[in-house]
């Protein structure tokens, strides 16, 4: 399976989670600390692109729910960049 592949598949697996929802909570770079989706916003198809393109470790969401560790599962599932660290 390509890199490519498997980015589809992160992208279809969190569509299939987030796309059209809202959440009480932000998604953020831990890098930088700027917000990438605010909370409240309606999870969009440029949402996921963000969100398939971070890298697991990079991304936080300061809220504790079983939501959260299904979105970091999808993220690091097949995903190259993640293994090579």
């Amino acid at each position: 399976m390509t890199e490519k592949e498997r980015e589809n598949n992160r992208k279809k697996e969190l569509s299939d989670l987030m796309l059209g929802e809202k959440f009480p909570f932000e998604f953020s770079s831990k890098n930088s600390g700027n917000t990438l989706i605010p909370a409240g916003s309606k999870i969009t198809k440029e949402h996921i692109e963000i969100l398939t393109i971070i890298l697991p470790d990079h991304l936080e969401i300061k809220y504790v729910c079983p939501f959260k560790a299904k979105v970091f599962e999808i993220l690091k599932k097949d995903n190259r960049r993640e293994q090579l660290k």
